[in-house]
């Protein structure tokens, strides 16, 4: 049973029990929510939703919304934030469930303690804290462990959203246009997320700072660009008070130097940062007061954050360059209008490229560069850990200790085929097209060629999933954490994927298994259920060697120890690789690589497939080449350009290849949920 609203599901049946009553739902109204329940609280598109619940049928336009309109009936979803729409995109599921009576009488039996347990524990920290008090306590590291555990979208549109900044259920948010013809190019937005609905707080040639709620989350502050006579700019600090209608009050005159921050010190102050001097601002009376004290061999600010953790006092916390142009923060006392330097740290990285340090509890502050998350404590770099994947995060705000708010900033990406009459003459189709990301697609092996299906890694609900594309249309394939790699099972029928550090297998009708894994992996080459014992072509997450991973024990066997990019084998058992350094294919033999005579010439652009017998190579003169590993015999097959320069597979008969197309740059806002375990000795 499923617990919604003071009523019970039964999810099988569609039976709903509600005060002694039971209503029976429709069948395709409980195929919707049941839809929308397994993706766990992502957005599920419309197309989906139709390809799945309504697959080779002509529905009337309408019969999803008379679904969803049934389903808030039924479940008194009146305000619609339990059933969630995204306009032109889909619905999401927003459900919190409550435990059942025997869930919870098991919880508590679980909690139960037995003493000689409690004993052995002590006994334990005893000797840890000994251990930690004596010169021994090197044994222990003292770094606090970091990991990323979920990263999801707070915002879906095509315009770049960015800058976003929280406050309970309110977001707000910078939405650059997509049209430079326009007279604003810019629009200050705001997200309700109890009632899904977003609002124009302001539109504006251009905004110079971050939106900033104040401390009762009702007045946001911001400084925006004014055009006056003469083409002259200048930041112009502006109100907007959030109470419908908005209110919106200029602040003072123009100012130059221009506002690079803005941000609420207390009810009615705020704290206005420029290159080379901090401000003390009262809003109302607009009167103007300099701060003291800033470090004497300070020479730009990159930013400025406050800390209000700390219960005694505002700390501020500055990074810049100093005069010797060396990376800093420091951690900086606000007193009156005075500054003290608490503590610095020098940065291993350009302070400048990095976001602002956001606080996440007393003295624990966080920090973003070049697509990583570091972590300090008391004013040192206590850990650190890079996110996944091409797209950029920049770290905006702290919603809590666990979820943090961020820019996700990617090149948007499609999926093209191209397909060959001659090497030289050939048309493309997309075979993704949509404006989520879409990429590596691969062609379904051992398929009739009038109906070969193609997998590939799809973001339109989010999150990269799989999903899968023949001529009955596309559906997803799975609702789970990122997908990181995949490869197709040789049958055709099902699909092999990495996420959340482990291996998963996805048949067609979308049921999932999870296997356990002693060597983590990062990368899949290729399944082969020849020569006797299926098994995986893959790469270690660590060390970057080549493994075979035998399916039926679950064991790995080191193949060759070198850093690998990229590898295939052949039916009868011949094994190819190319390693990170040297972007040339070559066998591997007696656990070493040896140079194939035919292929010493072509430099490898990205990676080579075994289709059809044959090794397909695109080289960086974009030719496209096919090498028989039995008749050492090699073809050019055609060329590829820029919109093909990422292949990601081929096919043979006819000759035709699948590409990742860059195409628009986009940005997002996503929330990120953190898992942070700091010693248990020094929190």
């Amino acid at each position: 049973m499923i617990n919604i609203n003071a009523k019970q599901l039964n999810p099988t049946t569609g039976e709903l029990h509600s005060q002694g009553k039971i209503t029976q739902l429709e069948p395709k109204v409980l195929a919707v929510f049941n839809s929308l329940y397994q993706a766990k609280g992502e957005l599920v598109s419309q197309q989906y939703l139709l390809d799945t619940i309504w697959a080779g049928s002509v529905v009337a336009p309408n019969a999803l919304q008379r679904c969803i309109t049934q389903l808030r009936k039924h479940l008194d979803d009146d305000d619609k934030t339990l059933i969630q729409t995204f306009s032109k995109r889909g619905y999401r599921l927003s459900l919190k469930e409550t435990q059942s009576a025997p869930q919870q009488a098991l919880l508590n039996t679980n909690k139960r303690v037995v003493l000689p347990s409690v004993f052995a524990l002590m006994a334990v920290a005893t000797v840890i804290i000994f251990l930690y008090a004596s010169p021994a306590r090197n044994f222990f590291t003292a770094k606090s462990i970091l990991a990323v555990t979920d990263i999801s979208p707070v915002t879906y549109n095509q315009a770049a959203e960015l800058e976003g900044q929280n406050h309970q259920h309110l977001y707000t948010y910078i939405e650059q246009a997509d049209t430079p013809q326009s007279k604003y190019t810019d629009k200050l937005m705001l997200l309700d997320t109890l009632t899904g609905r977003t609002s124009t707080l302001l539109e504006s040639a251009g905004f110079y700072t971050t939106p900033a709620f104040n401390d009762q989350g009702d007045t946001v502050l911001i400084s925006q660009q004014i055009n006056q006579p003469n083409k002259v700019k200048c930041s112009q600090l502006t109100t907007i008070q959030l109470s419908p209608p908005f209110v919106t009050q200029l602040i003072g005159q123009c100012n130059t130097p221009d506002i690079k921050q803005a941000l609420w010190l207390n009810a009615g102050t705020a704290l206005l940062v420029s290159d080379t001097q901090l401000t003390r601002l009262t809003v109302n009376s607009d009167q103007h007061t300099h701060i003291t004290g800033l470090p004497h061999n300070l020479n730009t600010i990159g930013w400025v954050n406050i800390d209000k953790t700390n219960s005694d006092q505002p700390v501020l916390l500055l990074g810049g360059l100093t005069d010797s142009n060396i990376p800093m923060v420091w951690f900086m006392s606000l007193k009156n209008n005075q500054l003290t330097t608490m503590s610095t740290e020098a940065l291993t990285y350009s302070q400048l490229g990095a976001s602002p340090m956001q606080p996440l509890s007393k003295n624990t502050q966080l920090q973003t560069h070049n697509n990583t998350l570091y972590v300090y404590k008391n004013g040192q770099l206590a850990t650190q850990t890079p996110f996944l994947g091409n797209n950029n995060v920049t770290l905006t705000d702290v919603i809590d200790t666990h979820t943090l708010l961020a820019t996700q900033s990617y090149q948007d990406q499609a999926i093209v085929e191209r397909r060959f009459s001659t090497p030289e003459s050939f048309y493309d189709t997309y075979i993704a097209d949509s404006e989520f990301l879409e990429q590596s697609a691969q062609y379904q092996p051992h398929s009739m060629q009038l109906d070969q299906g193609i997998a590939f890694l799809s973001e339109r609900t989010g999150k990269r999933q799989l999903w899968f594309v023949n001529s009955k249309g596309a559906k997803q394939l799975t609702f789970m954490h990122p997908i990181e790699h995949f490869t197709w099972h040789a049958d055709g029928q099902a699909l092999w994927f990495l996420s959340d550090d482990s291996l998963k297998h996805v048949d067609l009708s979308g049921v999932v298994s999870t296997f356990s894994l002693q060597t983590p992996i990062d990368r899949l080459f290729q399944h082969s259920a020849q020569l006797n014992t299926p098994f995986l072509l893959a790469r270690t997450r660590n060390t970057k060697q080549l493994i075979k991973l035998d399916l039926n024990s679950m064991t790995a066997s080191v193949l060759f120890r070198g850093p690998i990019h990229w590898a295939q084998v052949t039916n009868t058992g011949q094994l190819f690789a190319a390693t990170t350094e040297h972007p040339i294919i070559q066998q591997l033999q007696n656990n070493t690589l040896e140079q194939v005579s035919a292929l010493q010439n072509i430099h490898l652009h990205w990676r080579f497939y075994y289709r059809d017998n044959k090794l397909i190579v695109a080289d960086k003169n974009q030719h496209i080449y096919a090498y028989d590993p039995t008749q050492k015999a090699i073809a050019v097959l055609g060329t590829y350009d820029e919109k093909t320069l990422l292949a990601s597979d081929f096919k043979l008969a006819p000759f035709s290849l699948l590409a990742t197309t860059p195409m628009a740059k986009k940005a997002n806002l996503v929330k990120i949920k953190i898992n942070l375990q700091q010693p248990p000795l020094l929190q």
